[in-house]
């Protein structure tokens, strides 16, 4: 075999391995895409399984809460019966805070609720200790300031919207070197702001004495208009709110008030219990609550009162 002829056929031996060559690196490309779409689907499907299974575990989540929702009692999935308007409204066996949403308020509320005589009573005022200042501002008067786990006001616009849904009654329970006293009142009411927080208070029984009428008509709380001391309603020729530093429905000026800040007259009630109250007041056993409870007339929160609780 000459030189040109071995050459030649080198050649078409050489263009047939690099054709073989490039045909397999074409399979090998071929053959990766194909496994990369294996893994691809493998990774979709792992996916579609996992996706599957949140679905299937969701759906019996589902189905689960529908058997508890018909195992209910009738009328549990109602707005209305969850939303407790004031304490009268929440199942409760022990005096503690309590978040109430009076009808109209713009808010909820944190309120302490107690149990007296078989009723469920809201606290709108509280002091013992005088640790909290109560001359304050119309404004902080009208939103209600301190702890209700101790010395607060609720506030004139919550004590309003309780007070004006349904006939309630107030009870004041005043104490004094370890006596306690109170009065009760079958109807309590406090109008609106335009109406300066107005107190309507009539039927008074109890062993404090009526303070908030009593026989002259010039200290008498009931009928007052509330002020303080930068929004003075009072009929006085000065500022009753301004002189006494607290916020109240006084006249000209009070036979009653529990919410001074001057001196010793930080707790008056002047029908047997006195004006100027000593400092025995201020050790524990002293106490100063008023508070509201919806009235049996016309409603069901006091089913709950015993046939031996006195007649309004």
């Amino acid at each position: 075999m000459g030189y040109d002829n071995l050459t030649a056929v080198v050649t078409e031996y050489t263009d047939t391995i690099l054709q073989v060559a490039q045909q397999f690196k074409q399979l090998l490309q071929s053959t990766q895409n194909q496994q990369k779409q294996m893994v691809d689907l493998s990774i979709v499907k792992k996916g579609f399984d996992n996706l599957t299974a949140v679905v299937n575990a969701n759906t019996d989540k589902i189905h689960e809460c529908k058997d508890q929702q018909k195992q209910l009692p009738a009328g549990t999935n109602k707005q209305e019966k969850a939303i407790p308007h004031e304490c009268a409204d929440i199942n409760f066996i022990k005096d503690g805070v309590f978040l109430i949403y009076p009808s109209g308020a713009k808010r909820p509320k944190y309120a302490y609720c107690v149990l007296q005589d078989n009723r469920k009573w809201t606290v709108i005022q509280r002091r013992s200790g005088f640790s909290l200042s109560f001359w304050q501002r119309w404004h902080v008067y009208r939103e209600g300031f301190g702890d209700a786990n101790g010395e607060h006001w609720l506030g004139n616009e919550y004590i309003h919207a309780i007070s004006i849904n349904g006939q309630h009654r107030a009870r004041f329970i005043l104490e004094k070197d370890g006596i306690k006293r109170y009065a009760d009142y079958s109807n309590f009411r406090v109008e609106d702001e335009p109406s300066k927080y107005l107190l309507k208070v009539f039927g008074y029984s109890g062993t404090a004495g009526d303070s908030l009428n009593g026989d002259n008509s010039s200290k008498i709380a009931n009928g007052q208009k509330f002020s303080t001391y930068e929004q003075d309603n009072d009929n006085y020729s000065g500022n009753c709110a301004q002189r006494y530093r607290g916020g109240w429905w006084y006249n000209s000026c009070y036979y009653a008030s529990l919410n001074n800040h001057y001196g010793h007259n930080k707790i008056d009630w002047g029908l047997n219990m006195g004006l100027k109250l000593d400092k025995s007041m201020l050790c524990v056993i002293f106490s100063c609550d008023l508070c509201i409870s919806k009235s049996k007339r016309g409603t069901n929160h006091c089913k709950h009162i015993s046939s031996g609780d006195k007649k309004e």
